[in-house]
């Protein structure tokens, strides 16, 4: 079994234990090849996941695996957060931090690009709206971007 084979076996194993522990699965990487096969799975949870959900998901998981995956398979499973800067890649992704500060990276139609910061104020099916502070008075304005122009976006980090 290839590691985008285990890949998919991994998530469909996974994604009924991290609904049932009301988590939501983001990503299940696999790397490496035999014994150094290190399976990576990124959990998410409304209000933060805690130390104890991951816990609970690797303890979960790591069960099905004995029984599902074939025997002679070894590999390493680690279970982890996103993390703050975590590449914004999917509309859910986007839906998540709805409200929150992102950092932009905007393809322009003259092929140049531009970074935008501001805050996530909507999402609808053509792009996201971002509120952004202009000049000295900080004069909020409202900035439309298609999806097809984001090349990647971040949350900024607030304090």
């Amino acid at each position: 079994m290839d590691t985008k084979d285990l890949g998919k076996r991994v998530q469909d194993i996974a994604e009924p234990i991290a609904r049932a522990l009301d988590l939501e699965l983001l990503e299940v990487r696999c790397q490496g090849k035999g014994t150094v096969t290190v399976i990576c799975v990124t959990l998410d949870k409304k209000g933060g996941l805690g130390i104890r959900d991951c816990e609970q998901f690797h303890q979960s998981l790591r069960r099905a695996l004995d029984v599902e995956v074939p025997a002679p398979y070894v590999y390493r499973l680690e279970v982890s957060s996103p993390g703050v800067y975590r590449p914004l890649k999917e509309r859910k992704d986007f839906r998540r931090v709805l409200g929150r500060l992102l950092r932009v990276r905007v393809q322009d139609t003259d092929g140049g690009d531009r970074q935008v910061i501001g805050r996530l104020s909507a999402m609808t099916e053509s792009g996201i709206t971002l509120v952004v502070q202009l000049g000295k008075q900080r004069k909020a304005n409202e900035i439309d971007l298609s999806w097809d122009s984001i090349t990647e976006a971040k949350q900024e980090v607030e304090f």
